[in-house]
């Protein structure tokens, strides 16, 4: 069963109501828990049913009239039925009936219906926990919560909507999306909200049967008649259901509920009306002085009610809107029920914020002339934000599938390529232009393919190799390393009972060290960048993130803050996207992936990100990964203590970042302790340092080829003449390379090819430390241009 069919079979087997559904030939498809309880019968009963059991057939005839008739198509037909129960006792019950529709030109016909006169029958009352059974089929479930013409919502222990169905969007004239960033305040009285709060938020609590009004999207009052039920689960309570059927002033069989609002005066009424409502109301007369607005205005604008009173609305809304506004509402002839939508415009708060309204506004007029007019603002900053949350994941979406064929067709291609390379160099002299020229190519191919893995980790069909472990160990072994390279310092607030998270190691790795090297270039002249690691579940903290889609749970919250530039407004939506960079190219590879790569592995953790930035102050990224409360296992990660206690010190000389991080990973996890080096100079510089403080190196490891400064080859040579007895393996990816094929003649004590495995590292090194330096050091006498030893004077 899918996770939105169980949202379904949840919300309908918890009402309190009887809720049926049969065929055309009468035939019973389904009856929730308290309808089975109510009529007497058992579960396994229902397959051998026919509504003709349960209902004379003058009932079932006043069905079929009632649906004939044409409103039942945008409310349900309501009847006292007279039901039959198992012990053939007559069970008086109010119900509404709506037809569900099915494929092709069938129909279903729904029944949600309660006992008479106020009556709570026996199975509407207490909480019965949802047991789940798995033969509930989640899709009829769905059927009669989307086809019921009454009301249906859920709301959680906060008031946030859960759940609202489409007549739901009927009844309130709101939109579905608006209604899912509603609370349960802005559209019941509260009154209403009080007599929830008393007789439904406990686990013992009965059904509620109640007489209320809703309060639309255009402000006015709908009576209704409310039914209440807790949906419980895990034997907490997890949410409010409520059934909602419009009453047109009607209010029968049910509880009287104490008036929303004074019964003074309609106009006291309408302002508490409008004081509860959570969206800006503003009135101000024909030559622009308010005279009203309510709480929400206040705390919208930043102004006090006092400054608002004096002021004109041409102090709140810009100047063209306003008369855009006025020419409109003013316009001749005058209308009494004349109405203005503004879908999008903008206002400045009072502290200089702008902020994006929709306005409804309408004409009140007085002795036939035009006296007032009434604004209805919505704040839309967490509809836009919702907007752009939604069109990143579909624009990554898209990007995945995209990533995904690019890397089929290029691992393909590039295949062919790099093979006929090797061929031809097999058949090449080691020191002739053409093998020069095909290794440049290789080295061409070698690029593409990093990029191609990049790429990897963008599409969909890169996989995780997930491990749960201590996320705070992790961030501060992959940052330290980043920190003399890039020229910046660090802050860690890292939380002492930081939960485990689930995650793949390099992916996330990668993932950590370019939000950090980004950091490091939004500050160019150096800086300190905070890393903050906490524990966060939502709903509960929902408060501490701007992010509205995130789904309830644990959290593992890292922020990484830098005082750097920052981000104009501007290019805050394009950020993440690939190849998208406001920094000058310079040399660091992929340059434009960085942030793109972060978001693809964030999201594929099934973890969210997000940014706030103020040019010219500070940047922060959040990043949201779901917290793992199974305990990290026995065989966790080294850390740096236990690894430097242990076997030797490895200095590691490579000008690839990615090749610097992997390796020094590897030597961590093998109990060594590593240094890095990007040329020979630096390599040769850190060796004397080594060796004249007394904690000298026990192995390098030398990159054949860099692109600049001295490369493998001329730093061994440097290298023997500081130490005769230095222990170097030689590294490349280049396997007919000379110095590869007969290293010892150039001095080294091993050699590894690139690509090279955990395994392979550690054997080498093992087996180097038990070698003994015996090579013909007439090599260093070797002329560097014809290969020739030089003579002894």
């Amino acid at each position: 069963m899918s996770k939105d069919e169980d949202k379904y079979r949840v919300i309908v087997e918890s009402a309190k109501e009887l809720i049926l559904t049969f065929d055309g030939n009468g035939t019973i498809s389904y009856i929730n828990e308290s309808g089975m309880e109510m009529i007497g019968y058992f579960q396994d009963e229902l397959p051998d049913m026919n509504i003709a059991d349960i209902l004379p057939p003058d009932q079932i005839e006043k069905i079929k009239t009632g649906l004939s008739d044409s409103s039942s198509l945008k409310s349900p037909s309501v009847h006292e039925l007279t039901f039959i129960d198992r012990n053939l006792e007559m069970l008086c019950m109010e119900a509404g009936v709506s037809s569900v529709p099915k494929p092709g030109n069938l129909s279903d016909i729904l029944i949600i219906a309660r006992p008479c006169s106020g009556k709570v029958h026996p199975a509407a009352i207490g909480s019965h926990p949802v047991s789940e059974p798995a033969e509930i089929r989640g899709d009829i479930c769905r059927s009669i919560a989307e086809s019921a013409k009454e009301m249906i919502l859920s709301y959680d222990t906060e008031g946030k909507l859960t759940f609202v169905n489409p007549a739901g969007e009927d009844i309130t004239g709101y939109l579905g999306d608006e209604l899912m960033t509603m609370n349960i305040s802005d559209i019941l009285a509260p009154a209403a909200l009080d007599t929830l709060k008393q007789r439904v938020t406990a686990l013992s609590a009965e059904n509620a049967v109640f007489d209320s009004e809703l309060i639309s999207r255009d402000m006015k009052l709908i009576p209704v008649v409310i039914s209440a039920s807790p949906i419980i689960l895990h034997g907490k309570l997890h949410n409010i259901l409520l059934i909602v059927r419009k009453t047109d002033g009607l209010k029968k069989n049910a509880e009287p509920l104490a008036a929303a609002v004074p019964k003074k005066a309609e106009e006291d009424k309408h302002c508490l009306i409008a004081g509860a409502i959570r969206d800006m109301v503003l009135l101000f007369d024909i030559v622009g002085k308010i005279s009203y607005v309510n709480e929400k205005g206040t705390d919208l604008s930043g102004y006090s009610e006092n400054e608002l009173l004096h002021k004109n609305i041409a102090d709140i809304l810009p100047a063209d809107q306003l008369q855009a506004l006025k020419r409109r509402m003013l316009a001749k002839p005058v209308s009494r029920n004349r109405k203005l939508v503004m879908p999008e415009i903008q206002i400045v708060t009072k502290s200089g914020r702008p902020l994006t309204l929709e306005i409804t506004a309408s004409l009140i007029m007085k002795n036939d002339a035009p006296s007032d007019i009434l604004i209805l603002a919505r704040d839309l900053t967490r509809h836009k934000r919702m907007e752009k949350e939604v069109m990143r994941a579909q624009k990554f979406e898209a990007l995945a599938t995209l990533a995904g064929g690019l890397v089929d067709s290029l691992n393909n291609s590039l295949t062919g390529i790099m093979g006929n390379i090797d061929l031809a160099l097999m058949g090449s002299e080691p020191e002739s232009r053409t093998c020069k020229l095909l290794s440049y190519s290789k080295e061409g191919c070698t690029d593409i393919k990093e990029l191609i893995r990049q790429f990897v980790t963008l599409s969909k069909r890169g996989t995780l190799n997930r491990e749960i472990a201590s996320f705070g160990e992790f961030l501060k072994e992959t940052v330290r390393p980043l920190l003399t390279e890039s020229g910046i310092t660090c802050d860690f607030l890292i939380s002492e009972d930081l939960w485990p998270v689930s995650y793949d190691e390099l992916q996330m790795r990668q993932a950590v060290r370019n939000l950090i090297l980004n950091a490091a270039e939004a500050m160019p002249g150096g800086g300190t960048v905070e890393i903050r690691a906490e524990n966060l579940t939502m709903p509960a903290e929902r408060k501490k993130t701007t992010l509205l889609l995130m789904e309830d749970g644990d959290y593992v919250k890292l922020s990484v803050r830098d005082r750097g530039v920052g981000i104009h407004e501007s290019d805050m939506g394009r950020i993440f996207d690939p190849y998208f960079s406001t920094k000058k190219m310079k040399t660091r590879k992929w340059r434009g992936l960085g942030l793109t790569t972060v978001y693809s592995v964030v999201r594929k953790h099934s973890g969210y990100i997000d940014v706030e930035s103020k040019p010219g102050v500070e940047t922060v990224f959040y990043l949201y990964l779901p917290a793992s409360r199974d305990g990290i296992p026995k065989h966790k990660l080294r850390t740096k203590d236990e690894a430097e206690a242990a076997k030797g010190r490895i200095l590691i000389m490579d000008d690839e970042e990615i090749v610097i991080d992997v390796v020094g990973q590897m030597l961590l996890q093998l109990g060594y302790e590593a240094a890095f080096s990007k040329n020979g100079k630096e390599a040769v510089e850190s060796y004397k340092r080594a060796m004249s403080t007394g904690n000298p190196f026990d192995v390098v490891i030398l990159d054949l080829h860099v692109k600049e400064g001295m490369g493998g080859k001329a730093t061994i040579r440097e290298l023997l003449k500081i130490d005769p007895g230095v222990k170097a393996i030689v590294s490349s990816g280049y396997s007919n390379d000379p110095e590869m094929t007969d290293f010892e003649k150039y001095g080294f004590s091993g050699v590894v090819e690139k690509p090279y495995t955990i395994q392979d590292l550690g054997e080498l090194l093992e087996s180097v430390y038990k070698s003994d330096r015996n090579f013909n050091m007439n090599w260093l006498n070797e002329d560097t241009e014809t290969g020739r030893v030089r003579s002894e004077k």
